[in-house]
Formats: C-alpha cells, structure tokens, sequence
C-alpha cells in the first residue's frame, strides 16, 4: 500500500525489492511516478521567472534591493529545477538510513562549493548563485557514487509465506 500522504508514491515494500533487484531506473521511475517532480520544478521554476517582479516589489520597496534581485532572477529560478537529482537521491539514502553517506555527500559538496564560490567571486551575486546551482550537482554526484554500495548492501525481501 503507497503513504496515503503522496499518493502513488511507492511504499517501503515496493522500495526494498527494487532496491534488492538494483535497479536504480525503477526506483527513481517509482519515485517520479508519485509527483512529477521534473515537471513541477519546471512549473516552479516558470512561476518565479514569471511572478518574480511581482514578488520582489512586494518584498521590497528599495530601488537598490530590487534590481540587483531581478539580476538574480533567472539563476534563483533554476534552484527548483537543477535540485531535483540531489533531494531525490536525498530522500532515497535517508530513507534507506545511510547517514554515512548523506554526511559525507554534505561535506564534499560543502567543499565543492566554497571552491567554486571562491573562483567564481568575480562575478558577484551571480557566482555566488552559479556556485549554490553547481552545488547540487556535487550533492547529487556525490550520494550517486554511493548508490553501488546501497545496491550492494540491501539484502533481498524475505520471501513471503
């Protein structure tokens, strides 16, 4: 039975015989089957772009605050889009409780991040969100150099009486 909370999401039983064929296709198919999640990036990310004046004039009504956010604009939409591979494979390796993992998934990409932050300082506010952008995809790459090892490690189900 799927978590009455996201409905058509796959439930504990589903993730552990996926998991157990190591088939990292069907779980992430399973997963995406729930919410549509690139799609609803997509859609978040549409909406900022297209409400963003909007929203920052309601925030702010400081000249000097507005037009650097609206230079901003397009690298902070993307956030909801370029995150999606990292919060999945989070909620897969929380979900499978491998903090290991997850805390040293955390620290590259930490580390990742100041490097290219540091690097790409020139650019200003910019950099800095190009660098937080880059930064999931650290996350991500990191926790999926660990996916092998999860597949590895996960027993298969008891067979059922």
């Amino acid at each position: 039975m799927a978590d009455a909370s996201a409905p058509g999401a796959p439930d504990a039983e589903e993730v552990r015989e996926l998991l157990a064929k190591q088939s990292i296709r069907e779980l992430l198919h399973a997963y995406s089957r729930a919410v549509d999640r690139k799609d609803f990036a997509l859609l978040a990310t549409l909406l900022s772009v297209a409400l963003a004046g909007y929203l920052i004039d309601l925030l702010t009504t400081n000249a000097a605050v507005r037009e650097p956010a609206r230079d901003v604009l397009p690298l902070a939409a993307l956030a909801a889009t370029v995150g999606v591979p990292a919060w999945l494979l989070d909620g897969v390796f929380i979900g499978a409780t491998q903090g290991r993992a997850l805390r040293n998934a955390a620290i590259l990409a930490t580390l990742l991040y100041i490097a290219t932050d540091y690097v790409l300082r020139p650019l200003g506010a910019q950099g800095v969100w190009l660098a937080l952008l880059a930064s999931y995809f650290y996350r991500a790459g990191g926790l999926a150099c660990y996916l092998p090892r999860l597949f590895a490690n996960v027993a298969p189900p008891p067979a059922q009486a």
